[in-house]
């Protein structure tokens, strides 16, 4: 049980540092006969966290780094992505979370030579203030608080009123600071490696 408890509070770490939100993804479910189920919708780091555990039973050493370089360089070209023409709006915000993050879950599938799985978000003004995906993004906003040992914003209710447009663009600001866009944008440098090894 203690192992189980500790695998669990790693993998909300990692989930907490992530640079991609929290969003809506279809899924298909196995049924307790173990055939495909219907359709169903879960949070993108929900599936992320089942892809951690499992990795974390059967990869190896040459498996964890080559995802990690793949993570890495997805978390380049993401942050490129952000500065490239200045600050994106929520709905094209929106299309490039949604994109990193499927080529992020994909790094889970390409480490072992697997081809990478469909990933289907659901549309952007599918989340609604006061439901549990609304609810999931405020937890992380809150958490990534803590962890970036940010002043205010520690409590997940402190960002329910807030919609989520609102809740990804304050994501985006957190990731690449109003100087670091100045300096990408006007001098067409490649934003700063973050140094993140996450899984």
């Amino acid at each position: 049980m203690q192992n189980v408890d500790s695998n669990r509070e790693i993998r909300a770490m990692i989930l907490c540092a992530l640079p991609y939100p929290p969003l809506p993804v279809a899924v298909r479910r196995f049924d307790d006969d173990n055939k495909l189920g219907e359709e169903a919708v879960c949070s993108s780091h929900d599936l992320i966290s089942q892809l951690l555990e499992a990795a974390c039973l059967r990869s190896t050493t040459e498996e964890n780094a080559e995802r990690q370089r793949q993570q890495r360089e997805i978390l380049r070209g993401f942050i490129a992505d952000l500065v490239k023409d200045g600050p994106l709006q929520p709905p094209g915000l929106f299309e490039v979370y949604c994109r990193r993050t499927r080529e992020h879950i994909g790094t889970y599938f390409h480490a072992e030579g697997k081809g990478l799985p469909e990933v289907r978000f659901m549309p952007f003004d599918f989340v609604s203030r006061g439901d549990k995906y609304h609810a999931k993004i405020c937890e992380y906003m809150a958490a990534q608080a803590i962890l970036l040992e940010l002043q205010g914003g520690t409590a997940m209710q402190d960002w329910m009123c807030a919609d989520f447009p609102s809740l990804l663009s304050v994501s985006r600001d957190r990731i690449v600071s109003e100087g670091e866009l100045r300096r990408v944008v006007s001098e067409g440098k490649e934003p700063a490696d973050t140094g993140s090894d996450s899984e």
